[in-house]
């Protein structure tokens, strides 16, 4: 790959997920009218039906990220557009993402191709688990199931009306009435659902990625995450992906596993 990069002109990379693909495209949807697109995708058929949706995509090569880090670092210090993800990253360094402290979160033209999509009068949607592909393996992505049922009766007696995103597979854990469960639908589909609604609540996963982008008021379910080799306390991505937002006023986190996670929860949701 790194022998042609050259070939591919000015170019737009990606790594990792979906929430990834977000920021990628805040660099530079507004900049140029063609983008050529290379990804490093943490699952790729995903990520190649999501970047045909957007029209100033023109040419994408989409490969497995399989923590290949020396190429993906090279290949950065080759794009002309790199999101959150400096040229000079060393990807083999999780720690320096806490460089991005003062990182400006910009929304561009990219989150108006998604249409708004309202299926109830009071629409919050949930997305109760992440895709589980990529990340630390220590990393757990999801609303704890022990709190689910009482999340779901505490909406619906301030009377806001469910949508239930994520995978057919997430019910089985997630248990949902028909009437409120959306997981059969497409990536696109529930996209517009989120970019409809008046409340995102989920996992720290591409779900409230995409509503804080669209300026929706978001409620974060943060699982705690360690990672004793290195000696973390939190998510090293946690500055860009959680912090910048909380600056801004558009997020709002829940940390799972304390004693008073659900009266918090309802705090937010009062």
């Amino acid at each position: 790959m790194l022998a042609n990069i050259e070939k591919l002109g000015e170019f737009c990379i990606h790594i990792g997920g979906i929430g990834d693909v977000f920021y990628a495209l805040s660099s530079c949807y507004d900049k140029t009218d063609q983008i050529t697109f290379l990804s490093y995708a943490n699952n790729p058929d995903i990520i190649k039906e999501l970047l045909g949706s957007f029209k100033k995509i023109n040419r994408k090569l989409v490969l497995l990220n399989e923590g290949n880090y020396s190429d993906m670092a090279q290949s950065m210090s080759y794009a002309k557009f790199t999101g959150h993800l400096p040229p000079n990253l060393d990807y083999m360094s999780w720690a320096k993402y806490n460089i991005f402290s003062d990182f400006n979160l910009v929304q561009t033209s990219w989150i108006e191709e998604i249409p708004k999509k309202r299926v109830k009068n009071s629409q919050v949607c949930i997305q109760p688990m992440g895709s589980g592909k990529g990340g630390h393996p220590n990393k757990h992505v999801c609303i704890e199931p022990q709190y689910w049922n009482n999340i779901l009766e505490h909406l619906r007696q301030k009377d806001m009306e469910l949508c239930i995103l994520g995978t057919p597979e997430d019910i089985e854990n997630y248990p949902t009435p028909e009437a409120e469960n959306f997981t059969h639908l497409n990536l696109w589909e529930q996209m517009q659902l989120i970019r409809g609604c008046d409340l995102m609540i989920g996992a720290d996963t591409w779900g409230k990625n995409l509503s804080l982008f669209a300026e929706i008021p978001t409620i974060v379910w943060k699982n705690n995450y360690v990672d004793e080799m290195k000696g973390f306390e939190e998510d090293p991505a946690d500055p860009i992906f959680v912090h910048q937002w909380k600056e801004k006023g558009n997020l709002m986190v829940v940390r799972q596993n304390q004693d008073d996670t659900l009266e918090k929860f309802k705090l937010h949701t009062s």
